[in-house]
């Protein structure tokens, strides 16, 4: 609806209105008071309704008469005559003024002819009064007395009966002044029908309560409004203006409050009506300005000090003063009204909708307040509709608020949708440059692989003999490549941080170790340069809790950004320990160029250096302190610098220090790996048992290389050159293929290759794609793959497994990596063959070994509130068993115990194809049967004639639960040592690698202090003594006598009983148990 619409429905209002007001004018006009008599004969108060008995009364000033005083044949002497309704304030008696201080004694003598049952309306007369009507006591409002000390004002509206005598009434009334600024009965007495009069007084007074109730209750609505939006001030101020006019309205017209409360005190009741009254003014004039912003505020500033300044008068003095002053107030209220109408108007010109709002509001009111006047003047005889104006106009003014807040409300729907739309938007773009930063980190580390690759291959003398000269060149490029490498994975370590992708695995480390391996890589960095690389960190300090690759990148990027600023000097590393935080402080402190105090606060932004201009000596990206803050902050520490320009540079982080937990986790690790891949598993809680010999380094292979055929393909000539050369250098016969379908066709003509090297990103046919198509002919063990990718995203490596690849490398690799992985794979494969031919030789057991001692964990996870153990005890002829934890957050374990079907180097190697599948699976850690059925999604197909078993459980420290599934597995067997008994979870589940579905459920537990879980495999229970008895329930026996025993003293105890069944330690059987003991 439109502006004009608006106009016309306002202008149509005031028409009804007058047209209404028009024929209802008076049917003649009521009699006065003339000398003390009125004559209410001619008047039908049945027909013409109620009058007031207005005129000339008799006046007694200065006493108060009762009824018997005019009895006496002596009659009082009268001090002239008075009109009702009036003030005595001007009035003078024999020659002195009275003021309006004082009390008097007015008499009427109504002539009436009885017809019908009359009664009196009395308003607020006076601060006090008292009605006699034929000598009897009828009304009275406080007490009347001659001075101040005797006289109590009292506002008291009433309805009281008129019975004439002998057709007359004589009324005496008494009324007293000492409070008020007006002395006199001020206000109408009005005759009517006695009936018709109570009514109207009801209907009046309950009318004022509706009108002040409804108000209040919008002011109520609009401050709520307030609070949830504190800048729509208009609520504020239209909130509080409801309620200072609810309470005037229930303290003035028929006193609604004072007739619900009799006992309230007239100075309390007055001091708040003139309050009410004094604060309405200002806050609609702000009202009115917080709609319509061009209210000259110099206009608010005085009305708000003008209503400021007479709410002190109404407080500090008597009513006598704060009345007096009202007129003074009402000019500037008449004055602030016609502003307002002014503004109004103003604003309608204008077109503004809102001013509409308002102007109906003034004009109903105004309409309702004329119709009232002229009713009172009986001019037209309708109804008092004061009341009714009043709660439309407020009724109007709501209506302009909700209509404010609607639109603010569309507003912010609007933009909340435009801010999704945007978000939306900058998610896209988001992901967009990670994609980017993906395709670009591929486009770089593979020109990186090359140039290192080819350096290093004509360092290891791949073309001729090097002369020392030519070495030490090559070292520098193969440097210079290095470096860069690192300022692309800065550049990815930045965005995983970015994006909470970089997960931390806690353990304790000795810092001082860390410092100086960091310090003798720097070293060889530092060339020609005069400066002393210092480790001044204490051996003997507590370890740290970090994740030792993090800490030692932390390191890295500080000391290398302190070496690249400091020309000569000295660089030191030290570390001390923070009395009563278990806190360690570490610094890093160099002699170099040092750093603005206006660039310090910035150096830890991302992309911020330290030197910043067009002309700057060093480079950099800019990220290195960046990732350094935020690898700390990850661990719970915090970083400080300080520096000082020419005298250099300190920064300082902080770390934890390793609880007792991570140091026992600590101990129980196993004995240094001798290798990368052999390794030596003893401990007291984690022990595999007889441990193989280390398993030979590349340039020490157990095997010939000689002959050993491998396929390179890459869409990169600078690439496959490298790969050659590297592989060459060891005997390798390398093919190459500068494409996927030139791959495929070379396979397809019967090559007989022991490996495909693999690049993931070519044209037209992708690396994946190759890998699915050489799947379809060859298992993983026919021919193995390997993937290179310059991405480490989980995604693409997941995507590679699941096409077929055996392993990945990421770019640029190292030479000493793709030879170590080249020889493994082709080892594996070899095994594979002779084990289908053969049985299992003693070489391939000590290659499966290290394979599977590889995936094992090396030491149980630290958890609050558990303790874990376990025992793995190989069979001669190795078993498929796997075991591994996680810990997706704080106060969670998830464990799986896996079995696969059949022994020797297949068993080994899908084993460690579950350890791939399952570490993929952190997202569902939670639930059990998700989890298996992700784990079989991976596994399916990828091996013939084969299948696993498996257990999997999730354990809950903070809502102590346990939730299970099993996929064909043994039952999860938790020892209840409360109740001392045994509870065996076996929800449903199919085998893993067979079907489809696995249709795994999950099965729920609560746990308590001195529960046990325990997860094994049938090694224990289908072992055999001599007479081929199965060991069976006396497992469960062991579970029940070893409760009381610690994890690690169970499982020794169990392994005891065990050995003695069977006869010896050489079981048919890998023997797997998992304990977890809920502390």
């Amino acid at each position: 609806m439109n502006l004009k619409k608006y106009q016309r429905y306002l202008f149509l209002c005031c028409a009804v209105a007058i047209t209404a007001l028009s024929p209802l004018a008076a049917a003649h006009t009521p009699p006065v008071a003339d000398k003390g008599v009125i004559d209410l004969r001619p008047w039908d108060f049945d027909a013409d309704g109620s009058l007031p008995l207005n005129g000339a009364w008799e006046f007694y000033w200065d006493r108060l008469l009762a009824p018997a005083d005019f009895a006496r044949d002596t009659k009082p002497g009268m001090d002239g005559y008075f009109a009702i309704p009036g003030t005595w304030n001007r009035l003078s008696v024999n020659g002195a003024p009275l003021g309006h201080r004082g009390c008097a004694t007015f008499r009427l003598t109504a002539l009436m002819d009885g017809k019908s049952r009359c009664g009196i309306k009395l308003f607020r007369l006076s601060t006090a009064f008292r009605l006699f009507v034929n000598g009897a006591p009828v009304a009275a409002a406080g007490v009347v007395g001659p001075d101040t000390a005797s006289s109590v004002p009292q506002y008291l509206p009433q309805v009281v009966a008129l019975v004439p005598a002998d057709g007359r009434a004589e009324l005496v009334l008494q009324v007293s002044n000492f409070h008020h600024t007006k002395g006199g009965p001020r206000e109408e007495i009005v005759v009517g029908p006695e009936e018709s009069l109570r009514g109207a007084f009801m209907r009046k007074m309950l009318m004022e309560l509706f009108v002040a109730g409804s108000i209040s209750i919008m002011g109520l609505y609009h401050m709520i409004l307030f609070l949830y939006r504190r800048r729509e001030r208009a609520a504020l101020h239209f909130g509080l203006f409801c309620f200072t006019i609810s309470v005037w309205a229930v303290l003035n017209g028929e006193l609604s409050l004072v007739q619900a409360f009799h006992g309230l005190d007239w100075r309390l009741h007055r001091t708040v009506s003139y309050l009410a009254l004094c604060f309405s003014v200002p806050l609609f004039f702000n009202y009115v300005r917080d709609i319509f912003p061009r209210t000259p505020r110099a206009a608010v500033r005085f009305l708000n000090g003008a209503a400021a300044v007479y709410a002190l008068v109404i407080i500090a003095a008597p009513i006598s003063i704060y009345s007096a002053a009202l007129p003074y107030y009402e000019i500037i209220i008449l004055a602030a009204v016609a502003f307002v109408l002014f503004i109004v108007g103003r604003e309608l010109a204008a077109k503004n909708i809102e001013a509409v709002y308002v102007s109906a509001g003034i004009v109903i009111y105004f309409t309702a307040v004329v119709n009232d006047i002229l009713y009172d003047i009986y001019v037209i005889r309708t109804i008092m509709l004061g009341h009714l104006g009043l709660f439309a106009f407020f009724l109007f003014q709501s209506l302009l608020m909700a209509r404010r807040f609607s639109r603010a409300f569309t507003l912010s729907e609007r933009l909340s949708e435009d801010l999704r739309e945007t978000n939306e938007s900058l998610r896209e773009l988001d992901r967009l440059k990670d994609e980017f930063l993906a395709n670009t980190s591929h486009e770089l580390r593979t020109p990186l692989s090359g140039m290192i690759g080819i350096a290093e291959s004509l360092a290891d003398g791949v073309a001729g003999s090097v002369s020392p000269g030519m070495r030490k060149n090559l070292d520098l490029v193969i440097a210079s490549g290095r470096r860069l490498s690192n300022l692309v994975n800065d550049i990815l370590d930045f965005s995983r941080l970015k994006h909470h992708d970089i997960r931390l695995s806690l353990a304790p480390v000795n810092v001082h170790s860390v410092a100086q391996a960091v310090l003798d890589v720097t070293r060889y960095l530092a060339g020609g340069k005069d400066i002393a690389l210092v480790n001044a960190v204490d051996p003997g300090l507590p370890p740290a809790a970090a994740d030792e690759a993090r800490l030692e990148q932390v390191f890295h990027n500080l000391v290398g950004n302190s070496l690249k600023f400091t020309a000569r000097g000295r660089i030191e590393v030290d570390a001390r320990l923070l009395p009563g935080k278990g806190t360690l402080e570490i610094r890093v402190t160099d002699t170099g160029e040092g750093i603005a105090a206006d660039r310090l606060a910035r150096v830890f932004e991302p992309f911020e250096q330290a030197d910043g201009s067009a002309t700057r000596v060093h480079g950099g990206t800019g990220l290195g302190l960046s990732i350094v803050k935020r690898l700390v902050e990850l661990h719970g520490g915090g970083v400080d610098i300080a520096s000082q320009p020419g005298e250099g540079t300190r920064v300082s982080f902080t770390l934890p220090v390793a609880d007792a937990s991570l140091e026992k986790a600590q101990n129980a690790r196993l004995v240094p790996i001798q290798s990368r891949w052999a390794g030596d598993i003893v401990a007291a809680d984690a022990e595999i048992s007889d441990p193989p010999a280390p398993f030979p380094p590349a340039h020490e292979k157990a095997f010939s290389c000689r002959g050993c055929r491998i396929l390179a393909v890459d869409d990169d000539p600078v690439n496959l050159q490298v790969i050659a050369n590297q592989l060459a250098l060891h005997d390798y016969s390398v093919t190459t293929a500068t494409g996927g379908a030139d791959a495929l066709e070379l396979i397809r003509r019967g090559g007989d290759y022991d490996l495909v090297i693999l690049d993931v990103m070519m044209p037209r046919v992708s690396g994946f794609e190759v890998a699915q198509a050489v799947r379809k002919n060859f298992d993983l063990f026919e021919l193995p793959i390997i993937m290179l990718t310059a991405r480490s995203r989980i995604v693409d490596i997941v995507t590679g497994f699941e096409a077929g690849a055996n392993d990945y490398l990421t770019k640029p690799f190292h030479r000493d990596e793709l030879l170590a992985r080249v020889h493994t794979l082709i080892a594996l494969k070899r095994a594979v063959k002779d084990n289908a031919r053969l049985s299992v030789f003693e070489s391939e057991i000590r290659n499966a070994l290290t394979i599977q001692r590889s995936i094992l964990p090396g030491c149980a996870p630290e958890v609050p509130g558990i303790d874990i153990a376990f025992r793995y005890v190989p069979m001669r002829s190795l078993g498929g068993d796997f075991f591994d934890f996680f810990m997706p957050a704080p106060g969670c374990l998830g464990a799986i115990l896996t079995d696969v079907s059949g022994h020797g180097m297949a068993a080994a190697l899908i084993a460690s194809m579950v350890k791939i599948a399952f570490h993929f699976q952190l997202n569902c850690a939670r639930d059990p049967a998700t989890l298996l059925q992700c784990i079989n999604d991976v596994l399916l197909g990828k091996f013939s004639k084969q299948f696993l078993t498996a257990c999997y459980a999730f354990i809950d420290m903070e809502g102590r639960t346990i939730s299970t599934a099993n996929a064909g597995h043994l039952p999860l067997v938790i020892w209840k040592h409360a109740e001392q008994e045994i509870l065996q979870l076996n929800p449903a589940g199919r085998l893993i690698g067979y079907f489809a579905d696995t249709r795994c459920e999950d099965a729920v537990a609560p746990l308590a202090p001195g529960d046990r879980v325990i997860l094994y495999t049938d090694g224990i229970t289908e072992s055999r003594n001599a007479a081929g008895e199965m060991f069976d329930e006396r497992f469960f026996d062991a579970v029940e006598t070893g409760g009381a025993l610690a994890a690690l003293g169970f499982i020794d105890d169990l392994m005891r009983r065990l050995a003695e069944w069977h006869g010896s330690d050489d079981f048919e059987d890998d023997i797997t148990i998992v304990v977890i003991d809920i502390l």
